[in-house]
């Protein structure tokens, strides 16, 4: 084993492709609100927060982590995002 491999890997694994989940977590009632897709883009990704929108109270605040996903600095995404300041 070389520098930096994990134990047990093999390289018999075929990767198909990245699966992109979207999820939003109410931590007082632990409900969760998830979304995987096959392919990540803008809209998909408008899609969910949209989804998030609609589905939370308009009295609650949202707090958004984002993980290495570049759509959320798309124009679009960001002209959404600032016409709802809960987010």
């Amino acid at each position: 084993m070389g520098l930096g491999y994990v134990e047990g890997i093999t390289y018999d694994f075929i990767h198909h492709g990245i699966t992109t989940l979207f999820a939003a977590l109410d931590i007082e009632t632990s409900q969760i609100i998830s979304n995987c897709k096959i392919q990540h883009s803008r809209q998909k990704y408008l899609q969910f927060l949209k989804q998030v929108d609609t589905n939370v109270p308009s009295e609650m605040r949202l707090h958004l982590i984002v993980d290495y996903y570049p759509t959320h600095k798309c124009a679009q995404v960001k002209r959404w995002l600032a016409s709802r300041p809960r987010f």
